[in-house]
């Protein structure tokens, strides 16, 4: 997945998620994203540590490589989307942040 931070200040990302819905748009799967780039063998398996948050230069493309969604239920699923906060400049509350990473028709 690409992101690109158009303004010219660093904007931060955090409280990461991935949200999968099905074709009546209900949410059927709220997963945390892990780095894929941080991969390692532990135990005979692959290992990768979460994606806490994602730090965005001005004006800078960031390519990241995510894994750890659960394949389960996924039979029916019509939208997929990378949804974390930033802070707004000045204010208390954060703002939600949302790309969609995949759609498919009905």
């Amino acid at each position: 997945m690409d992101l690109l931070n158009g303004k010219e200040i660093p904007v931060g990302l955090r409280n990461l998620s991935i949200k999968i819905y099905n074709h009546a748009d209900e949410q059927v799967i709220h997963s945390t994203p892990n780095d894929r780039s941080t991969g390692r063998i532990a135990a005979g398996t692959m290992r990768f540590d979460p994606l806490p948050v994602v730090n965005l230069q001005p004006r800078q493309w960031v390519h990241l490589e995510l894994t750890g969604f659960e394949n389960r239920r996924l039979v029916r699923w019509s939208k997929v989307e990378f949804v974390g906060e930033r802070q707004r400049r000045g204010l208390f509350e954060p703002k939600t942040f949302r790309k969609t990473i995949a759609m498919r028709p009905p």
